[in-house]
């Protein structure tokens, strides 16, 4: 049988604490990222949109959304591509509102 020890157990202890507070603070901050992409315009907005989109945690219906605000802030600074290639991946991702 092996034997961890104090050391051991208190670094486990304090490890596991620690990635505790990981998946909250991760979900902080996308909650922050939702409330800036949905009320924000420009560089912020798209920089957090961009992190919901990357963060692989939204539903399709979230994720649609997320695209159209996207592309949305894209048009009004004038990145027709980029509005495009958001505005079209969003209709991908939710047909019934294209």
């Amino acid at each position: 049988m092996h034997r961890i020890g104090f050391a051991g157990l208190v670094a486990g202890l304090c490890l596991a604490a620690f990635c505790a507070g990981v998946p909250a603070r991760a979900a902080e901050d996308l909650k922050q990222d939702w409330q800036i992409c949905n009320g924000a315009t420009g560089e912020q907005a798209i920089a957090a949109c961009t992190a919901l989109i990357e963060s692989g945690t939204l539903s399709p219906d979230d994720l649609a959304l997320v695209y159209d605000n996207r592309g949305m802030i894209y048009d009004s600074l004038g990145h027709n591509d980029l509005a495009r290639q958001d505005l079209d991946r969003a209709c991908q991702l939710d047909d019934l509102r294209c």
